[in-house]
């Protein structure tokens, strides 16, 4: 998962103005339950695509993870 974060964050760096790599990354982050960082590049997405329903429920699960912690 570490790498793919990492993968992530380079397709980010290289396209800032593609929501999805943030949004790949924030999944990752999720799924290893480190929802502020998962809040963090889903909040990322939805300031280059405001509307992004991917980053929306994103960002709806990562608050969710954090309430069940």
């Amino acid at each position: 998962m570490d790498r793919a974060i990492r993968d992530f964050s380079e397709a980010a760096r290289l396209d800032p103005d593609d929501p999805h790599a943030v949004i790949g990354r924030g999944l990752v982050h999720c799924a290893k339950h480190e929802f502020a960082d998962a809040v963090r590049d889903f909040d990322a997405a939805l300031r280059v695509c405001p509307t992004c329903p991917l980053a929306v429920a994103g960002r709806a699960a990562a608050y969710a993870g954090k309430e069940c912690r």
